[in-house]
């Protein structure tokens, strides 16, 4: 047997001794780091989602309040500055207004209101939203 022969047969005989146990520990740790990350983003995840929902639920919220209040006559006692700030509390949501009566032509007529709404989540993770409008006088 030559020396060729040798180092052919010690070839073959190194590739089918499979992994060392060093090998096999490493693999696993870097699965194992790559696991964790997947579930940090995952919870980030879900954490963004829900905070998206409860942005989009108040924007609905002050949408729905801001809309009621365009529909009430323009002397409606709901729209008067002299009730400022106007509150209601519709379950984990607080609704607060403020009226403010405009003359644009400044000939003492009041032309508009302006309402300024703001809307506030009080539950986990409190979040709010502010809308201003004008009201004109019909």
């Amino acid at each position: 047997m030559d020396l060729n022969e040798m180092n052919a047969d010690f070839t073959t005989i190194r590739k089918n001794q499979g992994f060392s146990l060093i090998e096999v520990m490493v693999a696993i740790a870097i699965i194992s780091i790559g696991l964790l990350a997947i579930g940090s983003l995952q919870l980030s995840t879900v954490r963004g989602n829900a905070s998206g929902d409860r942005n989009t639920q108040v924007s609905i919220q002050a949408e729905t309040r801001l809309e009621q209040l365009m529909q009430l006559s323009f002397g409606d006692p709901s729209l008067d500055p002299a009730g400022n700030p106007f509150q209601v509390v519709n379950g984990p949501y607080q609704e607060t207004w403020d009226v403010t009566d405009i003359d644009f032509d400044g000939d003492a007529t009041i032309d508009a209101k302006q309402v300024d709404l703001t809307v506030r989540y009080t539950g986990p993770s409190p979040q709010s939203i502010t809308i201003n409008n004008i009201i004109p006088r019909p």
